[in-house]
């Protein structure tokens, strides 16, 4: 199981800082790696994890939580534009390898995504994430003097979880009732959110949270590629295009339009799964979790 979850045998607030101050310090790792690629993908993830213990701990500590959600959001930010181009070439290469016409026949829209790599050399990244190891060590000492409330147990989290819960609910009715690239996009960070939050709990009960882990993994990964998609889209019709065949053109389109409309299927399914229950009864059900476990550890 991965170490980014709580420990019954520790206070909620203690395992909560302990895995705040992890993430941070993992940041400040990463950046330092030479795989500068691998270094903005795990640093992103972390900066995703902490903005959701963040959300998680909102109401009890609105204004510590706002003002650090917002800085560990501008933290993240120059660091996705530089991984979102990368993003939007494994997009390109998986959707294409799917097609019978393979790669190749693509190549000459492929070059429409060239241009969207230009002032992006090697230095320009080595600056931005050295930027962004400074602004992440300065993050993480503020994180070190969180005042977290001590004695309250499940009462620390239960508002953030149940708001959680029902952001995410509310975001894929939403979604499908717009069908708007946006909405669909807030629907994937109120998934992620919920993910890492459930994914710290999963000791609670492993058998029954290690599956809905999975799930939200699940409606994660299928609403993160929906949205590659949809930012490669706007990549390949980003300015001129008139050296690329009109005809090719509109066929790889009608790829990147199928692609979205079978992920989004996919993803009511799972999504219709994961909030299956009213939010009342999944915290009520959450809350069940706790209780049992305070009986084996009447230390937290």
């Amino acid at each position: 199981m991965s170490a980014f979850h709580i420990d019954l045998e520790e206070p909620l607030e203690v395992a909560l800082r302990r895995l705040l101050l992890g993430q941070a310090d993992k940041i400040c790792h990463d950046l330092q790696q030479r795989d500068r690629i691998e270094a903005i993908h795990n640093a992103r993830k972390c900066c995703k994890r902490i903005r959701a213990l963040l959300r998680l701990l909102k109401p009890a500590m609105p204004d510590f939580c706002r003002r650090e959600n917002k800085d560990y959001r501008d933290l993240a930010r120059p660091l996705s534009s530089l991984r979102d181009r990368d993003a939007r070439k494994e997009c390109f290469n998986k959707l294409v390898e799917l097609d019978p016409a393979g790669p190749r026949h693509y190549r000459p829209v492929r070059s429409l995504l060239e241009r969207d790599r230009r002032g992006w050399n090697r230095r320009g990244r080595s600056q931005q994430i050295s930027r962004g190891e400074k602004s992440a060590r300065t993050a993480r000492q503020r994180l070190e003097a969180l005042p977290l409330p001590s004695g309250r147990g499940f009462k620390l989290i239960r508002e953030g979880l149940q708001r959680s819960y029902r952001q995410g609910r509310k975001a894929m009715k939403q979604a499908y009732r717009l069908d708007e690239d946006s909405a669909f996009h807030k629907w994937r960070k109120r998934a992620k959110d919920m993910n890492y939050q459930v994914q710290i709990l999963i000791p609670l009960w492993p058998r029954v949270l290690k599956h809905l882990y999975k799930e939200l993994n699940k409606l994660g990964d299928c609403l993160g590629d929906e949205h590659d998609l949809v930012m490669l889209r706007k990549a390949i019709m980003r300015g001129p295009n008139e050296k690329v065949p009109q005809e090719l053109l509109r066929s790889f389109l009608g790829l990147v339009e199928q692609r979205i409309r079978e992920l989004k299927i996919k993803a009511r399914k799972t999504g219709h799964r994961i909030y299956a229950e009213s939010t009342g009864a999944f915290i009520k059900r959450m809350k069940t979790y706790w209780n049992v476990s305070l009986t084996k550890n009447n230390h937290i």
